[in-house]
């Protein structure tokens, strides 16, 4: 509820007093967890400004989305003019030098936690928003992927979608291509060798998919 109050004090402020409540609220030392609350929460009610995600996934540190996890919903999620830089940024961020001083056991406080590195992105959700001539740089790690009802690229064939998922994300376990009239094919998959760990799979309102049942 407090974070709810916080999302909302962001989109109700005016353009003077949002800049600064951006700095104090959508910040990415918040704790993993509120900040993936917040984009959950934002992309439902009220979407966010690229600026403003990138702060929650802590893009500028290296980061891969909030606590690992990624949410686009709509076609202009972060503002209709996101830079193609931007998305490869996210995906497959800079190597970030670490700070030599905090390597040096010195300088360890006594509550300096065990684990300082960010997780690695884990869920990738996309809901109508133009990712397909990403997909060569999503990360292997990826263990949860949705991609609903996304348009296709135009070099970018159903088949290259499939390729291209299967060569690169070998860890998935849950794996939802519903609501996409171009998937007309799931077969050019070598499931039990390419997905081994894939327990969940929806393909609803796939109308040209004719190879599900076989």
């Amino acid at each position: 509820m407090c974070v709810r109050s916080l999302v909302s004090l962001v989109h109700n402020s005016d353009a003077e007093a949002r800049s600064t409540i951006h700095e104090n609220i959508l910040d990415p030392d918040l704790p993993g967890h509120l900040r993936r609350f917040i984009v959950r929460y934002s992309a439902i009610h009220s979407p966010l400004s690229w600026i403003a995600l990138a702060q929650l996934w802590g893009i500028e540190y290296g980061e891969q989305g909030a606590d690992g996890e990624v949410i686009l919903v709509g076609p202009d999620a972060g503002g209709p003019m996101v830079a193609a830089s931007a998305i490869k940024q996210l995906l497959a961020p800079p190597d970030i030098e670490p700070d030599t001083q905090s390597e040096n056991e010195d300088y360890l406080t006594w509550d300096a936690e065990e684990h300082t590195s960010a997780p690695p992105m884990k869920a990738f959700i996309s809901i109508t928003h133009p990712i397909s001539k990403y997909l060569t740089l999503f990360p292997p790690t990826i263990t949860h992927l949705a991609l609903v009802a996304i348009p296709l690229d135009r070099d970018v064939t159903p088949r290259i979608v499939m390729a291209r998922l299967s060569h690169g994300l070998r860890l998935l376990e849950a794996l939802d291509l519903s609501c996409n009239p171009w998937l007309d094919t799931i077969n050019s998959v070598d499931w039990p060798t390419r997905w081994l760990r894939l327990r969940f799979a929806a393909f609803i309102n796939c109308p040209k998919l004719k190879d599900l049942e076989s």
